[in-house]
């Protein structure tokens, strides 16, 4: 509520007394300090692309969508990418699809990635002197 005032009032005090007719009994204190938390937190669309930046050498997305074939059936596609290089990690087409072929599909990603990720470890950790993985 302090949030949605703190848009369209500029006096802190006025907020106080809004709040307090409302039957709420805040501190003039209180909802300053709100308030500046709320403006040093910044726009979120900046802070979503921030950790996507951040983080997008270790975030792979998967998408499961259907194609129609020239026969007018349907085939079921699994599909996974790593964002930080937009490399295809697993591909994959079913006609009937069960929730048993789907995990087995993430298991059969995972593996490779987790098979990649310790092998390139590994690689970079052998040119230094002493190794931590063993």
């Amino acid at each position: 509520m302090a949030r949605s005032m703190g848009r369209t009032d500029g006096h802190i005090i006025s907020r106080r007394e809004q709040l307090q007719k409302l039957g709420f009994v805040v501190s003039e204190r209180s909802v300053a300090r709100y308030l500046r938390r709320i403006c040093r937190r910044g726009d979120p669309g900046k802070r979503w692309l921030a950790f996507l930046q951040n983080h997008r050498e270790v975030i792979v997305a998967f998408e499961f969508f259907t194609v129609p074939t020239v026969a007018f059936k349907l085939l079921y596609c699994f599909f996974v990418i790593e964002h930080g290089r937009r490399k295809i990690l697993h591909c994959n087409v079913t006609r009937h699809p069960t929730a048993e072929w789907i995990v087995q599909q993430l298991r059969e990603t995972f593996q490779k990635l987790a098979h990649t990720v310790t092998s390139s470890c590994i690689k970079t950790r052998s040119s230094t002197t002493r190794s931590s993985l063993f």
